[in-house]
């Protein structure tokens, strides 16, 4: 199984050198480097390990790397070094599997590693619309954390990342400084797909036709996100009877499998972002919460759970991912 993620047994993730070369990676203070490709994209700078692991995911989402669409998008088609990172990106290729897990130990860098997966996803991401094939769709990024994590994704995102647009999609009055200019309010997320309750000049987030939809990135927290996007239906189950029906003696049908009701959440957004990312993934590994039925319906082409706490491998972890 490791020789067809990663080439050999010795070796998890994809060749140092190879990404490095990739992202035409230069020495930085403490052991860091700094992309040259993505200057003007973010101030990070990372360790090797945190360039690999970022690679290995997209190489999870996309199989392989268009080198022609990185360099376009990137402003590089004349880099001296278009050459090297056209080889590297040949040589780097893997299981397509539109989803990976970050799993790694607290403290080691996996926001940094998410975000760049994320911006490297909105280059490759290649979705046609439905009605015209010939016009690309441009979709947002959902970031889903707990409530006690979106400040230090936020302070990353402002700090070094400026080629995302930041909205937030949560009510907390510590964060209202933020919000003022970019909130999705509750009814604006409520009420999708009308757009009525969302600010003009915001619309384009959710409009498939504008490119600058594809660099937004909406932060917001799991029961936040399942509060706004989702509803709780219920709904009755009718008995099995006996083949043979049974009664008992005041009369009553003995069921073979008695009527029940049964709780279900149907979404409104379903389809509307193209990559999700979750930190602290394992609260949706319980395929039986509410959370995880929402986060499932709304179908991400591309997913990335990125997590400090081992998770059980199995078909429920994995059927996250689609």
């Amino acid at each position: 199984m490791q020789t067809a993620f990663s080439g050999f047994n010795a070796r998890a993730g994809p060749p140092v050198d190879l990404c490095l070369q990739l992202l035409d990676c230069k020495p930085a203070p403490n052991n860091r480097f700094f992309s040259k490709l993505l200057q003007g994209v973010t101030s990070s700078h990372f360790y090797h390990y945190q360039i690999t692991g970022a690679m290995g995911c997209i190489l999870k989402l996309y199989g392989k790397i268009d080198a022609e669409k990185l360099l376009q998008d990137t402003g590089n088609t004349k880099n001296p070094r278009a050459d090297v990172i056209s080889v590297a990106a040949k040589q780097l290729n893997d299981l397509l599997l539109h989803g990976a897990i970050l799993a790694d130990d607290v403290g080691l860098g996996k926001t940094k590693q998410a975000l760049l997966v994320g911006y490297l996803h909105t280059l490759l991401y290649d979705a046609r619309a439905k009605d015209d094939p010939s016009k690309l769709q441009h979709q947002p990024i959902l970031l889903v954390v707990p409530s006690t994590l979106i400040n230090q994704w936020l302070a990353e995102l402002r700090e070094c990342w400026p080629c995302y647009t930041i909205m937030v999609s949560y009510s907390d009055y510590a964060y209202k400084s933020v919000m003022t200019m970019n909130d999705l309010s509750y009814s604006t997320m409520k009420d999708y797909p009308s757009l009525e309750s969302i600010p003009s000049h915001l619309r384009y987030i959710f409009d498939n036709s504008d490119p600058r939809a594809r660099k937004v990135i909406v932060v917001t927290t799991y029961e936040t996100h399942k509060l706004r996007t989702a509803t709780k239906m219920t709904r009755k189950i009718p008995g099995v009877p006996f083949k043979k029906m049974r009664y008992d003696e005041k009369g009553q049908v003995i069921w073979k499998k008695p009527p029940r009701t049964e709780n279900y959440y149907i979404t409104n957004q379903s389809n509307v972002y193209s990559l999700m990312i979750a930190d602290e993934a394992q609260k949706i590994k319980n395929i039986s919460t509410g959370l995880w039925s929402v986060l499932y319906l709304q179908s991400f082409p591309k997913t990335l759970l990125c997590t400090a706490t081992p998770m059980h491998n199995s078909v429920k972890v994995r059927r996250c991912l689609h």
